[in-house]
């Protein structure tokens, strides 16, 4: 029954951000609001989460740049995210950082995080609470990327073995 609560307190937490409404500031209304939200949500595969889905937000610390895409403010942001997958979930918080590439729009994003794991044992246990940092590169394409490394550490450490672990994530953005 216990697992079951959380699948369904997760779904609903994932319904509710992924239907969220997108606030964006019109970057040629004329005082370019700083203070507009992006939504964003996507779905990825990562060790432990596994198969993950994911919602967030982005906050522009200034005015966005005229030509930024959506998810791309092309300025500091501070961003956060919840991920939900099979192997457990993630709160993080940090700031996004634009970065100049060839192919367009992009940000590095750093984060501190919560990893809860629960369901699905694949060499962490479950039902530990982690605590660490995760550093994402955010690439816009169709659709848009978004590469994640990570050290997380067992909050009540036992001194194991298993009391820590390098968290990656490779997604796509919905």
């Amino acid at each position: 029954m216990h697992v079951f609560l959380q699948l369904t307190i997760a779904a609903a937490v994932c319904f509710f951000t992924l239907s969220l409404p997108a606030i964006a500031a019109d970057p040629a209304s004329e005082n370019g609001k700083s203070d507009s939200v992006m939504w964003t949500g996507g779905m990825g595969l990562s060790y432990p989460l596994l198969v993950s889905v994911s919602g967030g937000a982005l906050v522009p610390l200034s005015q966005r740049k005229e030509n930024s895409p959506y998810g791309f403010p092309g300025v500091t942001a501070i961003h956060a995210n919840v991920d939900i997958g099979l192997g457990g979930g993630m709160v993080s918080g940090g700031l996004a950082f634009p970065l100049e590439v060839a192919y367009g729009n992009s940000a590095i994003s750093i984060k501190g995080a919560a990893l809860r794991t629960w369901l699905v044992d694949v060499g962490v246990e479950r039902d530990r609470t982690y605590l660490g940092g995760v550093t994402e590169i955010l690439i816009e394409s169709h659709p848009s990327a978004k590469l994640g490394l990570g050290y997380f550490r067992e909050r009540d450490s036992s001194q194991s073995a298993r009391d820590h672990f390098i968290f990656i994530y490779v997604g796509v953005g919905l």
